[in-house]
């Protein structure tokens, strides 16, 4: 499942990269460009869950003021083994944003501060499965509509071809649909620390 999630965000992305044209009303702006990142860090639930993992691909059309990113993310929000009437069980549940985002991009040199928002949508997997006997008593699947607001900061290093790879960080707050598709009503609100590492292309 998480493969063809990889494969509609990618073709999104690339529909996104052929199919738009902007200048925003600026003359002297720079040609659009691309920018690719990998994150890694921490996404934080309310009480209900322990923080988990997360990781993050994005994708963006851009200039040197404006952006329109997809970013596709991933966290395994509790995956744990228990026992109930003598069978052992293992619970996962993954949490998988699908977000499309415009950024606003302030150059301060060879630092660069960005704010945005934007809407998700967020791919929710139950699984529950009987350990012994390798078997699945349980999997139910939701997608929830969500927003979110942004704000990041990156390092510029010069390559022999401009300053284009950077590193940064990123803070991002998601307001979630809840969730009742498993033992009882959840809240999939969330906010994220991560690291960014990526290059403008």
């Amino acid at each position: 499942m998480f493969l063809l999630l990889l494969f509609v965000f990618l073709s999104i992305s690339d529909v996104y990269a052929q199919s738009l044209s902007y200048d925003f009303g600026y003359r002297d702006l720079e040609k659009t460009t691309g920018e690719f990142s990998l994150s890694f860090g921490q996404l934080n639930f309310s009480k209900e869950w322990k923080d988990r993992a997360y990781y993050q691909l994005e994708l963006m059309e851009r200039n040197e003021k404006y952006g329109i990113a997809v970013s596709l993310g991933w966290a395994n929000v509790n995956s744990e083994t228990f026992i109930k009437n003598f069978i052992n069980y293992r619970e996962s549940i993954d949490f998988v944003p699908i977000e499309l985002n415009g950024k606003r991009f302030f150059n301060l040199n060879t630092f660069e501060l960005g704010i945005g928002v934007g809407v998700s949508m967020n791919y929710l997997s139950y699984n529950l499965d009987k350990i012994d006997l390798n078997k699945n008593v349980e999997s139910k699947n939701r997608m929830l509509f969500g927003f979110q607001g942004m704000i990041e900061f990156k390092m510029l290093f010069p390559t022999s071809y401009g300053r284009n790879a950077f590193a940064g960080i990123e803070g991002k707050y998601q307001w979630v649909d809840r969730a009742n598709t498993f033992f009882e009503n959840k809240n999939l609100s969330n906010y994220r620390i991560i690291l960014k590492l990526g290059g403008i292309f």
